[in-house]
């Protein structure tokens, strides 16, 4: 029984490892999205209100209208946007902390490994 829950703890450990690297890429990925939304949002905002031209000229290269989205739309964006950061940052900061727990899981598992091997070394000198 204890042998069969050994190698599970274990199991789980190294799939808890594999997902953690899996979470970092899809935060990353994430965190480099969100801010270029936040740049199209005050682009977009900056040609309504300012009417820049060069931020019209380029809205208007990609069919957003020649004033830009309607501000419904840049507020949605730049609330989602800011959630999805902040989101980001929070599991960023979650994985951190999962990753110094599975560390000392492993230097607790190697520390017990050597302490089991110098228990198996006297037993055998005697």
């Amino acid at each position: 029984m204890e042998e069969s829950f050994t190698n599970l703890l274990y199991g789980l450990i190294e799939y808890m490892d594999k997902e953690k690297k899996k979470l970092y890429l899809a935060v990353v990925f994430t965190l480099l999205i969100a801010p270029i939304g936040l740049i199209i949002n005050i682009g977009t905002y900056l040609s309504m209100r300012y009417h820049i031209k060069i931020l019209m000229d380029i809205m208007h290269i990609f069919d957003f209208g020649p004033r830009g989205s309607p501000p419904f739309f840049v507020i949605l964006n730049f609330i989602s946007s800011i959630v999805i950061i902040y989101v980001g940052v929070k599991i960023l900061l979650f994985l951190r902390h999962w990753e110094h727990k599975l560390r000392n899981i492993k230097e607790f598992e190697k520390q017990t490994f050597e302490d089991v091997m110098k228990g198996e070394n006297i037993e055998d000198e005697n």
